[in-house]
């Protein structure tokens, strides 16, 4: 991924705010969902609902919430490797590793 908003890390985010990623190559739209795609709250494994789309023009996935956010809570976002790029070839954040690695960031809602 070339960048997300919010910052990984990032503190005081608007609890409505829309997170977005965007890739360095053009992706599948098909294979961004929220099967793909998820948004948990630091330390939780449920999903928090959330609407997933692609623009194919910038490359950027957005995750709109279904409702706002806590206040005052950490979230994570995940890309997992079932996000495709147009080749087919899973998402592998760090290729370094061995085997594809999801692309995970976290930020704090004010």
């Amino acid at each position: 991924m070339a960048s997300t908003a919010p910052k990984a890390g990032a503190g005081r985010v608007g609890r409505s705010a829309d997170l977005t990623a965007t890739f360095t190559e053009r992706m599948r739209r098909t294979s961004l969902s929220d099967t793909s795609v998820k948004l948990r709250r630091k330390g939780s494994t449920a999903p928090i609902a959330a609407k997933v789309t692609y623009n194919k023009a910038t490359r950027t996935v957005t995750i709109d919430p279904a409702g706002a956010l806590r206040p005052g809570t950490t979230y994570q976002v995940m890309v997992t490797t079932r996000a495709k790029d147009v080749a087919g070839n899973a998402l592998d954040q760090k290729q370094a590793k061995t085997g594809n690695q999801a692309a995970r960031w976290m930020f704090t809602t004010r």
